[in-house]
């Protein structure tokens, strides 16, 4: 059984080796948030912690055509 603050470390952490987050977010991330991504402790880090989230989540619009 693993925490929050575990998990998401971990998720960032696989998202940037995967080539899922550039460098650059991810260096971003680690100066601003210190490892600590499940309770940002700034402004900075929480504005990482997002962009990293519409990055590797991004919002999917699916239509679908019922029309025969």
């Amino acid at each position: 059984v693993t925490d929050d603050r575990f998990d998401t470390a971990g998720k960032v952490q696989f998202f940037h080796g995967m080539g899922l987050l550039s460098d650059e977010l991810y260096e971003f991330a680690m100066e601003n948030c210190g490892g600590n991504y499940s309770d940002p402790p700034n402004v900075l880090c929480a504005e990482s912690i997002q962009a990293i989230a519409d990055v590797s989540f991004p919002k999917v619009t699916i239509s679908y055509n019922t029309t025969i």
